[in-house]
């Protein structure tokens, strides 16, 4: 993940590291010893790189000016928000004309009498 990260603390050994703008997504880090936490808040991150293994989580830092450190955590989450999350997948959608028929179908159940009316259609075509 880059771009420039800041560093929040959430207690209890956590951190969150985001970009400083709304929907973006963020990496929540668990299990810091107090010597990486204090890496964490000297500064602006550029750059994380995070590698799990069995041991951990090896969490590579680079700030703008090209440093580099390393941190091994014992558990790292990538969160991201839901829309960039689901576009690759082949989510099915509804057509203008699939929207029309749910649109009148609501509307109909929201009339006094409305579900007994569809029931009665719906039994109807099964009987056919």
């Amino acid at each position: 993940m880059s771009g420039p990260l800041l560093a929040a603390d959430l207690g209890a050994g956590g951190w969150r590291l985001a970009r400083d703008e709304p929907g973006a997504a963020e990496i929540l880090l668990y299990g810091l010893d107090a010597v990486a936490a204090s890496m964490l808040t000297r500064g602006r991150i550029a750059q994380v790189v995070l590698e799990w293994n069995a041991d951990g989580v090896g969490v590579e830092l680079t700030t703008p000016m090209a440093q580099t450190r390393n941190l091994v955590a014992r558990s790292a989450l990538l969160h991201e928000p839901q829309p960039r999350l689901y576009e690759g997948l082949p989510l099915a959608g509804f057509d203008a004309k699939a929207k029309r028929f749910w649109w009148r179908i609501f509307a109909v159940m929201r009339l006094p009498g409305g579900r007994f009316l569809l029931r009665f259609l719906a039994r109807r075509r099964r009987s056919r």
